[in-house]
């Protein structure tokens, strides 16, 4: 099997990439990032630059873990930019390749009425790759993310605080997820025999 994973170099997409190496049923991965990376493997192809690219090689599918915050991005334009229209982008590219299936890491809450403009973003991408017809269109929507980032985000950082401490006072449906485990999530779907729209919530990541 041969997948394009975009956001590489990202908290989960980071996971996605070690686990992918991994699998034997994984011919080879086609990685997106900004600057050179130092991980290396046969199977391994980085593409270097910004997204998204001229164009996409065939594959059989599209993962995507692109995400940035309205405070990162500097206005919720930028943010729009990164988290919607660029990563709606690439699946276009995909789709015109012939790629068969995407992934991606949306956010719990995700909704395109929802009176959040972080949701109402996440929503909205939601519903152009599903409308994009692909033959399988996963959606993971993971509540907070625990990990180590390479980028300081201060606020989740203490939310990882506080939830590492509470999270067990908190129903499933919100619950704090590690990034390894939406990680496993993904290949899990990537390797699903089926097909058309899968959402999957917070609660039904893999622990």
């Amino acid at each position: 099997m041969k997948v394009i994973l975009a956001g590489a170099t990202g908290l989960v997409g980071g996971k996605v990439l070690e686990i992918l190496l991994k699998e034997p049923q994984i011919e080879s991965v086609i990685a997106f990032a900004r600057q050179k990376q130092a991980i290396s493997a046969p199977k391994l192809q980085w593409v270097i630059g910004d997204l998204p690219p001229a164009s996409l090689p065939g594959a059989d599918a599209l993962i995507m873990a692109i995400g940035t915050t309205i405070a990162k991005a500097g206005s919720e334009a930028a943010f729009f930019k990164t988290d919607v229209e660029i990563p709606f982008q690439m699946a276009l590219l995909a789709k015109d390749a012939g790629v068969q299936q995407v992934i991606n890491v949306s956010a719990k809450g995700a909704n395109t009425k929802s009176f959040i403009f972080y949701n109402r973003a996440k929503g909205d991408l939601e519903k152009r790759l599903i409308e994009l017809g692909f033959e399988k269109t996963v959606v993971v929507r993971p509540a907070l993310l625990l990990g180590e980032r390479k980028e300081s985000r201060p606020g989740e950082r203490i939310g990882q605080f506080l939830f590492r401490n509470l999270n067990f006072l908190f129903p499933k449906s919100i619950k704090a997820v590690s990034a390894e485990s939406v990680a496993r999530t993904l290949v899990t779907a990537l390797f699903s025999k089926k097909n058309g729209i899968c959402i999957i919530e917070n609660q039904d990541i893999h622990s």
